[in-house]
C-alpha cells in the first residue's frame, strides 16, 4: 500500500491580525512584519492613510517601527507616493510651507539664505529663509522686502514719512508740511498728497504755498 502524500506546497494556517484579530492568510491578505506580528493588508493601508495625515502617527509602528519596504506591496500605487512624499516631510525639521494661506503646501527645508521657492501646486513664490511671501518685482531680494518692511515700520513709530515717488525716507524737524524730496518730488509730509507746482493740493495745516 503506498504512503500518503505530504502537500510540501500546503499555505500556512490563518493567523489573527495584531490590529483588528480577525483571521488573516498571511500569504494572500496580510503581511508579515519584521516583529514577527502579521497585519491584515487593509490594516496596514489604513494606518498609512492615517499616518499621511496625522503627524502624530509617523512613523507607523506595530511593536516597533514598521518598515516601509516590508508592507508596499500592500500599498497602492498612490498611496506609496503620498506616503514618501510625506516622509520626506515630516524627517524635515525647519520646513517652509507655501504662503498662501489657501494653499500652505511643503516646499522643502528653511536656508540661512533667502531664495525664492515657487509652490508646484499654486505657483506662489515663498521665502526660504523668513518663509514669507516672496516679492515678485525684478531686482528685489526677500532680504531687501523685508527689511523695507522693518524699515516701514520704524518709519511709522518715528513719525516719518516716505516720498511717494522715489519711497526714500523723508524728516521734517520744522517748517510747514510742504516738503522736497532729493528726487524733486513735493508732497505733504502729513498726508503725502502730491503738490501741483501752482498751487495747493490737500487741506491739511500749516501749509506753504509757492
Amino acid at each position: 500500500m503506498a504512503a500518503a502524500r505530504t502537500n510540501s506546497s500546503s499555505s500556512p494556517p490563518p493567523v489573527e491580525c495584531t490590529l483588528c484579530t480577525d483571521l488573516v492568510d498571511p500569504d494572500t491578505a496580510g503581511t508579515r512584519l519584521q516583529c514577527g506580528h502579521t497585519w491584515h493588508a487593509l490594516c496596514i493601508t489604513e494606518l498609512f492613510e492615517k499616518t499621511t495625515v496625522d503627524e502624530t502617527l509617523f512613523p507607523p509602528r506595530c511593536c516597533q517601527e514598521i518598515a516601509f519596504a516590508d508592507v508596499q506591496h500592500v500599498l497602492s500605487p498612490e498611496l506609496r507616493l503620498k506616503f514618501t512624499a510625506k516622509s520626506i516631510e515630516f524627517c524635515t525639521l525647519h520646513r517652509v510651507y507655501c504662503s498662501l494661506a489657501t494653499c500652505a503646501k511643503f516646499l522643502g527645508a528653511q536656508t540661512s539664505q533667502p531664495a525664492a521657492m515657487r509652490c508646484q501646486a499654486c505657483s506662489t513664490m515663498t521665502c526660504s529663509a523668513c518663509k514669507r511671501s516672496h516679492p515678485i518685482e525684478p531686482g528685489v531680494t526677500c532680504k531687501q522686502s523685508i527689511d523695507d518692511m522693518v524699515m516701514a515700520e520704524f518709519a511709522k513709530a518715528q513719525g516719518w514719512m516716505r516720498c511717494p515717488k522715489c519711497s526714500r525716507v523723508v524728516e521734517r524737524s520744522s517748517g510747514c508740511n510742504l516738503m522736497t524730496c532729493v528726487c524733486r518730488h513735493q508732497s505733504c509730509y502729513q498726508c503725502g498728497v502730491y503738490y501741483p507746482p501752482n498751487g495747493r493740493a490737500c487741506k491739511c495745516p500749516n501749509h506753504h504755498y509757492a
